[in-house]
């Protein structure tokens, strides 16, 4: 996809061979971090959500742990 966009810098933009290089490694550059930035919303917001879920699959075994000791006294 680069040389796509080196190739319409180059011809489009009339930029020449360095700056068509450099304005494809600064676009390269921004996505990169756009995309770490968003990653990185969704890993914040899906923790707590995550972390509920752990915590309700420990508390229904320890219910089912405590349900099977009463019956085993019955």
């Amino acid at each position: 996809m680069n040389v796509k966009l080196y190739d319409f810098a180059r011809t489009k933009l009339n930029l020449s061979e360095s700056d068509a290089k450099e304005f494809i490694q600064t676009i390269d550059e921004v996505v990169i971090e756009d995309i770490k930035a968003v990653t990185n919303e969704y890993k914040s917001l899906w923790k707590d959500d995550f972390y509920t879920l752990d915590r309700r699959i420990l508390e229904s075994k320890n219910d089912m742990y405590k349900a099977m000791f009463v019956t085993s006294l019955v």
